[in-house]
């Protein structure tokens, strides 16, 4: 059985900071001086949490990120136009241009990892936060209306911020359940108590990215049945 699943999310999806370790600090880069290649997508996309998944289950993955999104602000603010209700409609990282045509990939399961960056820098409201994650549940239904929707965050450690972001993700959940939808999920990944290394500026190691997507994989075979 063919089994497809889309993610969207933040840094920690794209696992820029886990593929910078691995590349400048292990001996096979070590004598490596070509300025040029600071950004090699192929290895990176390897070792994300949802690549990791996506390959223990055969699975083919689409993948929006982007490094500081949010869902009503992005990281201290920036770009505030470009969060990622208002980017992901379109084929490029842009509030305007060419709409995505969304029949031409349905996944099973749609995995989002977003709210670190809304909660990251200075006072955050938890109330807009929790109002966007119930906006973005509805458009994504509206574009995958078979698919279940998983909302997970990580890796952050124990903490107010990471609890604020779940609450906000079970408002969503029971937002949607009221309207008839029990499509809508919350997974959880061991929280980051940096046990198993640290990336630049506290994300995930290249570990933690490992250990991420092995409950990935557990995660979604068990929702959805697969091996």
């Amino acid at each position: 059985m063919l089994k497809f699943f889309a993610f969207i999310g933040v840094i920690v999806t794209i696992a820029a900071v886990a593929y910078a370790i691995y590349k400048y600090f292990t001996p096979d880069y070590l004598e490596d001086t070509d300025e040029d290649d600071d950004f090699d997508d192929d290895f990176q996309d390897y070792f994300e949490d949802e690549d990791i998944a996506a390959r223990n289950l055969g699975a083919q993955c689409q993948v929006c990120a982007r490094s500081g999104i949010g869902l009503y602000r992005n990281y201290a603010g920036k770009i505030p136009e470009q969060i990622m209700p208002n980017v992901y409609p379109h084929t490029f990282y842009t509030t305007q241009g060419e709409q995505w045509d969304f029949s031409l990939f349905q996944p099973d399961v749609v995995c989002v990892n977003l709210g670190c960056n809304d909660t990251s820098v200075g006072k955050y409201d938890t109330t807009r936060l929790t109002e966007a994650f119930k906006a973005f549940t509805k458009t994504l239904r509206n574009y995958y209306p078979q698919a279940k929707i998983v909302y997970l965050i990580g890796a952050l450690p124990v903490s107010k911020r990471l609890t604020d972001i779940q609450a906000a993700q079970d408002a969503a959940i029971a937002d949607a359940a009221s309207r008839g939808d029990h499509e809508v999920y919350r997974m959880d990944f061991t929280p980051d108590d940096g046990s198993l290394g640290m990336g630049s500026q506290g994300h995930p190691s290249l570990q933690r990215q490992a250990l991420m997507g092995e409950e990935l994989t557990a995660f979604l075979q068990q929702l959805m049945g697969w091996e």
